[in-house]
């Protein structure tokens, strides 16, 4: 028989543990305050990420943005893929962030992946969805307004009972234990991780967004076990920007991004009892960086991610001669005034004087994207050009290829030039159809659209045939006179990696005219012409 002491004891622990359970359980769910609004808005997705992320969505949506929205959604409900390119302020991010918090609210996905680049915003997607899911307990209510949620302001609180009421009642306190009806709500918020309450019967129970990076071994693994439910293998899988500037430039980075979004993602899709792949979501939202990078690979190799690109300028100026002023007036304000109130008061003074020549010809795709202190969205546009234009192509653009086209030694914009004999305009060979710079190098891929047609091409395919060697010779032209930069005798400055020595004049800017191919290029600079088999065609290399 236990003694008088032990027995005290005994109740002390069963009156703590009574309590205990007591403060664990966290009561009946309020019922949901608007059950019309709710359903109508699931059927509205674009009007749901407005009313129940206010916060993150608000602003009214671009046409481009309702687009996107469109086709992710569409995506999700087919259990397909969807991939966008798409200019940095477009909120590729936040909007797939949103239809995956949607998705999941909804029970549509139950086991969810978000992957970012390496090092990348794991932590801050996790706070994004905590944030949209908590609301603190409202403070001075009666029991009364708690049951029917009337204290609550977020409409997701109020129209979500069944997921936001438990992490309420958790008050961000990562381990306090919770309880509905006696079994474990098993909510878990963290940096790695967002495991939805367990509250059997509803739709959402006990679903999870997993974080990671890309290269990540986590990504493998990733089963996840739902009470009532059982073992559910991912569902949906959110690629955000996964490439970083330094990875977009390594060829072995960008090969290995490829490979686990081709074998790893991918590879998380199970087999149906009959056999089958399941479907695997898979949303994308990346930026061009560079040529050749994880945005032009997934383009190019992958067509079942339906990528959509999505420019800041629908249209560019066909004469960027008033956006050259712009940026010579700019710098020139700069070095007079050097701080930037006087600047940009400057700055909005000669964009309105020339307001109708700088933007003829453009149409922005969001309006409204700009700094407080821009007169408009092109402006916007013009400052992020007259900064790096190399910026403005990737950033803006999504055109790596022009981007490369104006980095390293001023080779202005420009895809197709005539390829000739011997500088002779009526000996014609074919036309580039991709120019791009690596360092202090142009490379140009070109058809050789007259073969069987023109016997220069003809003769030129017979010399290569017999082993000549042939070069490239260009000729190009001077853009304006403000691109020479004079320097003084004794003097040096570096041009492509070389260094000059005055009096001598710099060319910054300039542009391909033509290419030549030749037997003797005119200062022996070592350049090369390769001719191969490309699809059937014949494929000149300069």
């Amino acid at each position: 028989m236990p003694s008088e002491g032990q027995t005290r004891r005994q109740q002390e622990q069963r009156r703590r543990e009574k309590a205990r359970k007591a403060n664990a359980d966290i009561g009946e769910i309020p019922p949901v305050q608007d059950p019309e609004r709710r359903n109508y808005l699931e059927q509205h997705p674009d009007e749901w990420l407005r009313t129940y992320l206010p916060d993150r969505f608000f602003l009214d949506f671009s046409e481009s943005q309702k687009n996107f929205i469109s086709l992710a959604w569409n995506a999700i409900q087919n259990r397909g893929k969807q991939n966008i390119n798409a200019y940095r302020g477009f909120g590729k991010t936040s909007l797939e962030s949103g239809l995956l918090l949607m998705s999941h609210m909804m029970g549509h996905t139950r086991n969810g992946i978000y992957v970012s680049a390496e090092g990348g915003a794991g932590k801050a997607s996790a706070e994004f969805f905590a944030d949209a899911l908590f609301e603190p307990i409202p403070a001075d209510t009666g029991d009364e307004d708690l049951e029917d949620h009337v204290g609550y302001e977020k409409a997701i609180v109020q129209d979500y009972p069944e997921i936001c009421y438990p992490i309420s009642k958790r008050d961000n306190v990562a381990q306090k234990p919770l309880e509905y009806h006696g079994w474990p709500c098993n909510i878990k918020i963290s940096p790695e991780k967002i495991t939805f309450p367990l509250i059997d019967g509803t739709r959402a129970s006990g679903s999870k967004i997993s974080f990671t990076s890309i290269l990540s071994s986590s990504i493998r693994g990733t089963f996840h076990n739902i009470r009532r439910v059982g073992a559910v293998r991912p569902d949906i899988v959110m690629i955000d920007d996964v490439q970083s500037d330094g990875a977009a430039k390594s060829e072995t980075e960008v090969d290995n991004i490829i490979n686990v979004i081709k074998k790893s993602i991918e590879g998380l899709a199970g087999v149906t009892k009959d056999g089958y792949k399941q479907p695997l979501i898979i949303l994308s939202a990346l930026t061009q960086n560079q040529p050749n990078d994880v945005a032009c690979r997934m383009l190019e190799e992958m067509p079942d991610y339906c990528t959509v690109i999505y420019r800041f300028l629908r249209s560019v100026p066909v004469d960027f001669t008033p956006w050259r002023d712009y940026r010579e007036f700019r710098r020139d304000q700069y070095l007079r005034y050097g701080d930037k109130k006087t600047v940009t008061a400057k700055l909005v003074e000669y964009y309105n004087r020339h307001r109708t020549e700088i933007e003829f010809g453009c149409v922005a795709d969001n309006p409204g994207l700009r700094e407080d202190w821009q007169v408009s969205a092109i402006h916007f546009a013009v400052e992020k050009w007259a900064v790096s234009e190399e910026a403005f192509w990737c950033e803006l653009q999504n055109d790596s290829v022009r981007a490369a086209q104006t980095r390293d030694g001023g080779l202005e914009p420009v895809q197709i030039v005539p390829v000739i004999r011997d500088h002779n305009q009526d000996e014609k060979v074919g036309q580039t159809t991709v120019i791009s710079r690596d360092g202090g190098q142009i490379n140009a891929d070109a058809e050789m659209i007259h073969l069987g047609i023109d016997d220069t091409a003809d003769n030129i395919m017979e010399l290569w045939k017999r082993g000549a060697r042939l070069q490239a010779s260009v000729r190009t032209g001077l853009i304006a006179p403000e691109h020479i930069e004079r320097i003084e005798p004794g003097v040096s400055c570096q041009v492509n990696s070389q260094t000059f020595q005055g009096p001598c004049e710099i060319v910054r800017k300039w542009k391909l005219r033509e290419i030549s191919i030749v037997t003797l290029d005119a200062d022996d600079a070592g350049t090369n012409v390769f001719i191969e088999a490309a699809l059937g065609k014949k494929q000149e290399k300069t």
